[in-house]
């Protein structure tokens, strides 16, 4: 059946291809957008500026539902006190005012589907982290707190889902392209100990799961990692195979990666190993199953 949808950040590396997929299966989609910019195909485009309080209000009537997709680049900019703050703004703000204006207007969706991140929870390698995981400490876990607790300010109105997100491996952004152009030189190596798990998961599916989340009527938390996490040094070997070269017999240690990126090396260094057994549980069917596969897709043609 078709659903009228409405996607923020659709104009984003995940949202492109959720907004594709959506508009192929037949579903009635339509855009929040900050700037003018093409019509995403299959998409009606509407206006928005969360910052300003701006929104088109056309585009919240009679939905099925919102998949939340909106947010700032985690890895973009040095952790400063304002950027923080940022970060954490340009996942809530949008959320907070779209449910104000639901209120105002006395309507509401049926349901949210919202983009989470595995940031959420404790980074310990001996563990293994289900949707039930403690939360962690660190600004990646406030931040993904504080956005779940944006999301959940939507229960007394509808159904929410929280799909937590992991490394998204794709060609065309991201962190994987970042991470292959020391390869492509021969200067590829292992990050810190090169044992930290990396909970990893390939664009396609990241992008099909939502709209499983969609079409199923999912509710509740969604970890959406690939079932096989690997560690940092297969990944790295992974990459300089994809890109024809070898890997450095050598490790780049924490404390370099610390001074040269500050607080931001927890993207790198962080060790969770995270496992998506609600999506196994529901019939989710991953394409992606094992890294190499999945990087050596992504980066064919970069």
């Amino acid at each position: 059946m078709s659903k009228k949808i409405l996607v923020t950040g659709g104009t984003g590396l995940i949202g492109k291809h959720v907004v594709g997929i959506l508009a192929r299966k037949g579903h009635e989609v339509r855009v929040y957008s900050r700037k003018p910019v093409k019509r995403e195909v299959g998409a009606k485009m509407y206006h928005w500026n969360p910052a300003k309080g701006e929104l088109d209000k056309l585009a919240l009537k009679d939905l099925d539902c919102i998949v939340h997709l909106a947010g700032e680049g985690i890895a973009d900019k040095p952790w400063s006190r304002r950027r923080k703050k940022q970060i954490i703004k340009s996942r809530t703000q949008g959320l907070d005012l779209i449910r104000k204006t639901y209120q105002d207007l006395g309507q509401a969706p049926k349901a949210l589907v919202s983009a989470s991140a595995i940031g959420y929870y404790t980074h310990n390698r001996q563990s293994v982290n289900t949707e039930s995981g403690p939360k962690g400490r660190g600004f990646l876990a406030k931040s993904v707190y504080e956005w779940e607790k944006a999301v959940k300010a939507f229960e007394p109105l509808c159904s929410t889902t929280r799909m937590r997100i992991g490394f998204v491996l794709s060609g065309e952004g991201g962190g994987l392209p970042q991470m292959a152009q020391p390869f492509r030189k021969g200067l590829g190596a292992p990050l810190g100990s090169g044992k930290q798990m990396v909970s990893w998961v390939h664009i396609d599916d990241v992008a099909r799961g939502f709209v499983f989340a969609v079409e199923n009527e999912a509710s509740g938390v969604f970890n959406m990692v690939a079932p096989n996490p690997c560690t940092n040094k297969e990944l790295s070997k992974s990459v300089a195979k994809s890109v024809g070269k070898w890997l450095l017999p050598i490790k780049v240690p924490a404390f370099v990666l610390r001074l040269a990126m500050g607080e931001r090396a927890d993207l790198v260094l962080a060790d969770n190993k995270v496992i998506p057994t609600r999506l196994l549980e529901e019939g989710f069917d991953f394409r992606y199953e094992r890294v190499e596969e999945a990087v050596k897709v992504s980066l064919a043609y970069v």
